[in-house]
């Protein structure tokens, strides 16, 4: 029994592994193709990257899984793409290039802060958990922002419905892998709940229909 559950864990943390790898792709595909990164919410896409760059220190700390590890870098490359996009089709807004520039610095010094703390071994078990555990706090939050924004345009024309739909099978994945692994708290409690917050942002792609907001 304890073989199978394991045996388990270890197919859903597979299966999540390769949709990670990819699915933040199709978001970064509608940026470009729809040119609609105004009805995206950047308060999503700064918690995203916050959450990605914690996920990283405690990857590293807690030596997870390598495909964790992987995750997580793969994850900042593509919000980095897309924090370059956000760049070129909102550098006209002074207020946004202020905010631009502001989660650029914070999220920089984050990561430089973390990464030497870790090299010198200044993180106890205890200090990652916490880390974790805000980490699943950002990741539980992220997409609200955008559940915000679409209830307001009665839109989803920011969101890439492919994004969506792998992101609640990832968060399925999770889930099952965080408790048949045995993983933290934080993550058996953080998955299915990501997983519901996610379920709520696919709604609405069925309340709103797709409709698309009036470009300027």
């Amino acid at each position: 029994m304890s073989f199978s559950v394991q045996a388990i864990g270890q197919i859903s943390l597979n299966i999540s592994f390769a949709l990670y790898l990819i699915y933040l792709l199709p978001q970064l595909l509608h940026n470009y193709r729809h040119k609609q990164i105004k009805n995206l919410s950047l308060l999503m896409h700064s918690v995203l990257s916050f959450a990605y760059v914690l996920d990283l220190i405690y990857a590293f700390g807690r030596q997870m899984p390598w495909q964790y590890k992987c995750v997580s870098i793969i994850g900042l490359i593509c919000l980095s793409i897309q924090h370059i996009q956000f760049y070129h089709q909102q550098r006209q807004d002074k207020t946004f290039l202020f905010k631009y520039f502001f989660l650029s610095t914070a999220l920089t010094l984050l990561l430089a802060v973390g990464w030497l703390l870790l090299l010198n071994h200044m993180l106890e078990a205890k200090s990652l958990i916490l880390i974790n555990t805000i980490s699943q706090l950002a990741w539980m939050s992220y997409a609200l922002p955008q559940i915000i924004i679409n209830l307001k345009l009665k839109s989803t024309s920011g969101i890439s419905l492919h994004f969506v739909i792998m992101a609640c099978l990832i968060n399925l994945c999770d889930t099952v892998s965080a408790w048949m692994l045995l993983w933290d708290w934080s993550l058996r409690v953080g998955s299915p709940v990501l997983l519901l917050i996610k379920l709520s942002l696919l709604t609405q792609f069925i309340i709103f229909q797709h409709k698309p907001t009036n470009r300027r």
